[in-house]
């Protein structure tokens, strides 16, 4: 009998916290806040009306998942992101 690991159930996990990111990330509208111009945590937290702390645990985990890019202190969605939202823009238009 193979040793028993727990890769499968990880990976699980994984994956629930990573779509559970982005569903946030969609319905707090932080994409599309990103892409109207507020790119820092402090303008993400006002447009958002979160608290900074809370940005900033989201914008890390997005950043990790590379659905965010960061450079010095902005952010910026990453190309498919940004190519995902014009698309629902022209839909919805």
């Amino acid at each position: 009998m193979k040793p028993l690991d727990t890769i499968r159930l990880q990976n699980i996990a994984l994956s629930y916290q990573q779509s559970a990111a982005l569903f946030a990330a969609i319905e707090l509208g932080g994409f599309t806040a990103i892409a109207q111009g507020a790119t820092t945590i402090p303008t993400m937290a006002a447009r958002l009306d979160l608290a900074p702390h809370q940005v900033d645990r989201l914008t890390t985990v997005l950043t990790a998942m590379e659905l965010l890019h960061k450079d010095g202190a902005a952010y910026a969605n990453a190309p498919d992101v940004e190519a995902d939202i014009e698309q629902s823009r022209l839909c919805n238009a």
